[in-house]
């Protein structure tokens, strides 16, 4: 399972017992945790939920929408539960959960995530930003766009635009652009042998150097993206210091003075972790001196390291540390698997202080862009339609920039032009709907599935609520019959049921009639149904049937 040569460095880097149970950790299996998706419903309202499907949910400290999940029922996997679907929680590692939470964007800033696939990390970035302002999610790979726009749709990130560029262009091209950057540097992957046994089989100190070179060039391409004043978070999920410190110590060398290492806090677990019993707490002193690199063998003895944070406060929880030339430097740590029982991790916390100077490029040959700002009669009709069939008030121009390609229309974040003027952009939006145009010259908006599923919660009228045998039904692709004696069609229009603890027969409401409906469940937008009768049509996207 481990190669010769990552033990031997391992154990030359820490003391016996740390290296000892290091290695025990490494072949322990990992805790299932997860965050829950605040874009599409509260932490008290998803623990209700948890409770009653008899999930028992573990608050991860670092991140107040993580938990570490036990089911008892293990036979359908978490990936294929109704909630999941739904995108209420997200499927993620609790220590990868750690970069957004010290980067902390704002609402309404410019934020790139520069190695975004699958999606995480992006994802909870937009939650912190409430879907205000706009989101950079880059990804070089092609092959895993696809995977990653599936998650932001199912999470409901409307403030994401996508690119695919190598993450040197974006130093050269947006320079003292973005407000926040995340980069989660692709890595050698030694923290992910406790997820993956087979990450260590094609080990070497050959490509942990290789992969530092790219890091380096990564990280320098970040910072100058940066604007004066931005903060950028640096992290991998590998162990090794050629790909941790000693990437973000060349970028302090390389703009010294400018660039410096900003402390952050992090509140660490207080049981059974690092060493510690299950009924022993965990005091945070002692745990600055695990979580602050201070594990490694270093010039500095352990007595020293335990002199050099003595001063520090127990009320600041944590205040992340490395060692950064000789020194106990705040501002970056490894988080070894043993410490939160958790996978490797390294991050970092870097703030720009003043302006880069960049070449001045080339200008380059402008591309015709195939989408065009919306007209405001075309924008009148959307509204009308929206306001009209589901009671719909709010202005779609005060939330969104609107754009159309061909007949098909875009709902895309507002702060876009900005970034549109630099990037060339995979994905601008989400694909809400489309324009039909008659023989007869009247033309009529078509809501799609993401129109429905982005818009669908400030709804207030032709509203179905399923229950949950009919969203199974839904998710397979079927067509779902209302069987109900009181469900008859009346001038048109017929009562709209209860949901939860409503029985079959009870009429909560009638402001329900024939064509297309917004299909909820627990409260949450489902997706897109067209009612006729007692029928109602299955409008899911043939990609998301189970």
């Amino acid at each position: 399972m481990f190669p010769q040569g990552f033990l031997d460095k391992y154990q030359a880097q820490l003391s016996k017992a740390d290296f000892d149970q290091f290695l025990e950790f490494c072949q322990k299996p990992l805790r299932k945790s997860i965050r829950v998706n605040t874009l599409k419903i509260s932490v008290e309202d998803f623990q209700k939920i948890a409770e009653e499907k008899g999930w028992e949910l573990e608050p991860i400290p670092w991140c107040e929408e993580g938990f570490w999940i036990e089911r008892e029922n293990r036979d359908e996997p978490l990936g294929n539960s109704i909630e999941h679907f739904l995108g209420l929680f997200y499927i993620q590692e609790a220590s990868s959960m750690i970069p957004p939470e010290i980067l902390n964007p704002q609402l309404g800033e410019r934020v790139l995530d520069m190695a975004a696939a699958p999606g995480s990390k992006t994802t909870q970035l937009a939650a912190k930003m409430q879907n205000e302002g706009v989101l950079a999610s880059n990804e070089p790979v092609v092959k895993r766009i696809k995977g990653m726009v599936s998650n932001l749709e199912r999470l409901g990130a409307s403030c994401v635009v996508v690119s695919r560029k190598d993450g040197q262009f974006f130093g050269e091209n947006t320079p003292n652009f973005f407000d926040k950057i995340l980069l989660d540097a692709p890595c050698t992957g030694e923290g992910t042998v406790r997820k993956d046994p087979k990450a260590l089989e094609n080990w070497s100190q050959e490509n942990i150097e290789g992969m530092a070179r790219l890091q380096k060039q990564l990280i320098k391409s970040a910072f100058e993206a940066l604007k004066p004043g931005g903060v950028m978070v640096y992290s991998t999920c590998t162990l090794a210091r050629e790909e941790n410190e000693e990437v973000v110590e060349y970028l302090l060398e390389e703009f010294e003075g400018n660039a410096e290492l900003v402390p952050f806090s992090l509140k660490p677990p207080l049981r059974g972790v690092g060493g510690v019993e299950d009924g022993e707490v965990q005091s945070e002193e002692n745990f600055v001196i695990l979580a602050s690199s201070a594990a490694r063998k270093s010039p500095e003895s352990k007595s020293q390291v335990e002199e050099d944070f003595s001063t520090t406060p127990a009320q600041d929880n944590l205040k992340g540390a490395g060692f950064g030339r000789n020194d106990a430097v705040c501002g970056m740590m490894t988080i070894w698997p043993q410490l939160f029982d958790s996978e490797g991790f390294f991050v970092a916390k870097i703030r720009k202080n003043e302006k880069t100077e960049f070449k001045k490029l080339k200008k380059k040959k402008h591309f015709t862009s195939k989408y065009r700002v919306l007209r405001n009669n075309e924008v009148e009709l959307i509204q009308e339609y929206l306001e009209e069939r589901f009671a719909y008030t709010r202005k779609l121009v005060n939330l969104f920039k609107l754009y159309q390609k061909e007949n098909q229309v875009y709902f895309c974040p507002k702060e876009i032009r900005e970034i549109d003027k630099r990037i060339y952009l995979e994905r601008r939006g989400f694909h809400v709907g489309e324009f039909l145009h008659k023989r007869s010259g009247i033309t009529e908006f078509k809501i799609h599935h993401l129109g429905i599923t982005i818009l669908g919660d400030k709804f207030t009228k032709n509203i179905l609520k399923l229950r949950e045998g009919e969203v199974k039904k839904y998710l397979k692709g079927e067509s779902i019959e209302i069987k109900n004696e009181k469900l008859k069609m009346k001038n048109g229009r017929t009562p709209l049921r209860g949901q939860g603890g409503v029985v079959d027969d009870e009429v909560q409401s009638d402001n329900l009639s024939n064509g297309v409906v917004v299909l909820k469940y627990r409260g949450v937008v489902l997706g897109k149904g067209l009612l006729k009768g007692e029928n109602v049509k299955n409008q899911i996207p043939r990609y998301l049937i189970w």
